[in-house]
């Protein structure tokens, strides 16, 4: 029986052998929202809100470059800074401005940050609507944070 074994594992091993070097041969894949940390980079916005996902992922791919803070909608449809994963410090009008907000349509398993009346509601008309892929950002010239709920 255990000759009957060695066989099989050997073919099992070359299988995965095999998986292993066609992942390592294949070119990396940029990092998920690459592109919009990017073009805020390139047009200096450098802070602003979004949902979580965004937030972290944009933050994390721009190297702190960027830093997209998360903000949550209550109930009462207000746009509030999120207490999870998240510093007090960050919201503070008197320490940073925030600019912009990132809207995103999501994905399978995460609904994505689309709820554009609140924020029209807390922060008003912005001076710019840009459409950076699946994403739209809206850009004001004065400093979000101080509207926050």
């Amino acid at each position: 029986m255990r000759f009957g074994l060695a066989p099989v594992l050997a073919v099992a091993g070359a299988g995965y052998l095999a998986g292993l070097v066609r992942e390592i041969s294949q070119p990396p894949a940029p990092a998920q929202n690459s592109a919009l940390a990017s073009w805020l980079e390139a047009r200096h916005l450098r802070t602003g809100l979004s949902g979580y996902w965004e937030s972290n992922i944009v933050t994390l791919t721009s190297g702190d470059l960027v830093q997209v803070r998360t903000v949550n909608v209550s109930a009462r449809g207000r746009i509030t800074p999120s207490v999870l994963e998240a510093k007090a410090h960050w919201y503070d009008p008197g320490r940073g401005a925030a600019t912009f907000v990132v809207f995103s349509p999501g994905v399978p398993g995460y609904r994505g940050f689309t709820q554009e009346g609140a924020v029209l509601a807390a922060f008003g008309r912005p001076a710019r609507t840009y459409h950076v892929g699946a994403y739209t950002v809206l850009v004001w010239h004065g400093n979000l944070l101080r509207k926050l709920g």
